[in-house]
């Protein structure tokens, strides 16, 4: 029913934060597929929000995904 979704104060994330991670990429995988709008902050840009390695190859999609959302 969203056309825009508004998230703010996405923090960096490590392999402890892996379950938070998983989230992220699910909530961005949704929004692309759906061509609903983000409007994001975050306390890094997207390519160096998660340093773990349990989902690193998967967070590349989502860093992916994140760049093309972006508009200017």
């Amino acid at each position: 029913s969203y056309h825009t979704i508004f998230l703010e104060g996405v923090p960096k994330m490590k392999n402890d934060s892996r379950n938070e991670a998983k989230r992220l990429m699910i909530l961005i995988d949704t929004l692309y597929d759906q061509d609903i709008n983000l409007v994001m902050t975050a306390d890094a840009p997207a390519d160096q929000l998660y340093s773990g390695h349990d989902h690193k190859k998967e967070f590349e999609r989502t860093v992916s995904r994140l760049l093309e959302m972006q508009s200017r």
